[in-house]
């Protein structure tokens, strides 16, 4: 068995997972846009709330101040893709927050134009003024004369379509300020469940994606525009492509302004590494202390819950986290169909829990993307030479709650009204280990197989 493990090759293990994410049907680059069911809305208490420290918001905002200096420096802009990075960390950790703090707080002060950018789809409270929709998400709406269209002449009306929408968004913003500047504007684009863009269009990967980064390239005398896209997903972090000379063109040679043909900067071979600094567990402890000065009683989960992940500290003040037990379980067995179907079955579903209780050791870089963008792993470390990600389970009590039930198997919650999701026990999750380890997907450190054995049983 161990002998199995360390003779595995790492291109072997890569292989055999997306064997089976073939076999389960999960191998289709559609699996990069799933869409789960939203506990709240997505500026749930954002405004309600302040920041318990402002370590990660001056962290994000050099972030962004590197990315202005792309503009003014040309071995930046030689060396780099474009003037953007990803934000991305597991659901709940206070992602959006942190950008809404940015464009309060920060942006106003440094004359920075900022715009938090969601999909039509995605639910806010519009009188807020928080988010803008930006209709660059979906594909127009298909006529039955383009059906007839070669796919390049589809592709290039679409990024027309979305050219254009950007265009308006930055014209919106910029126009009140341009008179009195003397230096193009500094524009902050913050794009929230950016997975959404990454939906393989017209024979192209990540086709919107590759547009708007297309057009953050444009070379403009009166703004320097920077993005950020923020998501569960690292996938789109990783979107290095040979060439944009095919989308470069035909958007080219279709848009112009005072009749001159659109120009780029020239691409860079680096992508700026994703930033994913959110020390916020135990962030929301002060509503644990106001209860107790209320003299709530609170049992001793109920009270660990405000140690955890600051969505789920907020979510139980409001009285909403156990009606949504259900979702959280949803996420942790990662994915939005597990629950219908024999979650134990899956595979993923299998390591997602398990890592939220052992040390599981190194896996592919494919799987722990899947483990932060359908589970609740944290993403906490970032290699920029070898491109490795360091994944952590921090001490959440709604999640290990959950993953301690499913290894009881007395444990059942109820969904749907009249079914149940059901625990196991523990010589089938011990199964089950032995199984994961054998495949080589997930290979355990020298000597911690026996205590990830015994932890189980503890």
């Amino acid at each position: 068995f161990h002998e199995n493990i360390v003779r595995c090759k790492a291109q072997e293990v890569l292989k055999d997972f997306q064997q089976w994410k073939k076999e389960t049907g999960k191998a289709s680059e559609q699996d990069w846009v799933t869409n789960f069911d939203r506990m709240v809305r997505v500026d749930f208490k954002i405004q309600e709330t302040e920041l318990s420290h402002p370590y990660d918001l001056r962290l994000f905002a050099g972030r962004m101040e590197q990315l202005f200096n792309w503009h003014s420096d040309e071995q930046m802009r030689k060396d780099y893709v474009a003037p953007y990075f990803c934000f991305v960390q597991s659901s709940g950790m206070g992602k959006t927050k942190i950008m809404y703090e940015y464009k309060k707080r920060w942006a106003p002060k440094t004359n920075i134009a900022c715009l938090m950018v969601v999909a039509p789809s995605v639910e806010f409270r519009a009188e807020d003024g928080v988010f803008s929709r930006l209709d660059i998400f979906t594909s127009l709406p298909k006529r039955k004369e383009d059906g007839d269209l070669p796919v390049a002449e589809q592709a290039k009306k679409e990024a027309e379509s979305i050219f254009r929408k950007l265009d308006e968004c930055l014209h919106k913003l910029d126009a009140p300020a341009q008179e009195d500047q003397k230096h193009p504007q500094k524009v902050a684009l913050l794009f929230d469940e950016s997975h959404l863009l990454l939906k393989k269009e017209f024979e192209l990967e990540a086709f919107r994606f590759r547009c708007v980064r297309l057009w953050l390239r444009e070379i403009r005398e009166n703004a320097h525009i920077v993005a950020v896209f923020a998501g569960t997903n690292s996938r789109f972090a990783n979107f290095l492509f040979e060439s944009e000379e095919e989308l470069r063109n035909f958007v080219n040679d279709s848009r112009k302004i005072k009749m001159e043909p659109r120009e780029y900067h020239d691409k860079g071979t680096k992508l700026y590494h994703p930033f994913f600094r959110t020390t916020t567990m135990g962030s929301c402890l002060k509503f644990l202390k106001s209860a107790q000065e209320e003299n709530v009683v609170l049992s001793e989960y109920e009270r660990a819950v405000y140690y955890g992940r600051p969505l789920f500290a907020l979510m139980a003040k409001e009285n909403r986290l156990e009606e949504n037990l259900i979702f959280v379980l949803n996420r942790m067995l990662g994915d939005h169909r597990v629950v219908g179907e024999d979650w134990s079955q899956f595979l993923l579903a299998w390591i997602s829990v398990l890592s939220i209780r052992v040390q599981m050791g190194q896996t592919t870089a494919e799987l722990a993307s899947d483990l932060v963008s359908k589970g609740y792993a944290i993403f906490c470390g970032y290699y920029t030479g070898s491109r490795a990600v360091l994944l952590g389970h921090f001490p959440d009590p709604v999640c290990a709650h959950l993953a301690m039930g499913l290894m009881d198997e007395s444990f059942a919650i109820e969904w749907a009204g009249s079914k149940t999701i059901n625990g196991k026990e523990k010589t089938w999750w011990t199964m089950k280990l032995r199984e994961i380890f054998s495949t080589g997907i997930v290979s355990p450190e020298k000597g911690n197989f026996g205590g990830v054995v015994v932890a189980l049983y503890m």
